[in-house]
């Protein structure tokens, strides 16, 4: 999907909190 890709990609640019992204891994393995 783009819009996942678009969102990533603002989220990643604008000055957000760090989120989590290592539980998720953890979650899909």
């Amino acid at each position: 999907m783009q819009i996942l890709s678009v969102l990533l990609a603002t989220a990643m640019n604008s000055t957000f909190p760090p989120i989590p992204f290592p539980a998720d891994d953890r979650r899909e393995q």
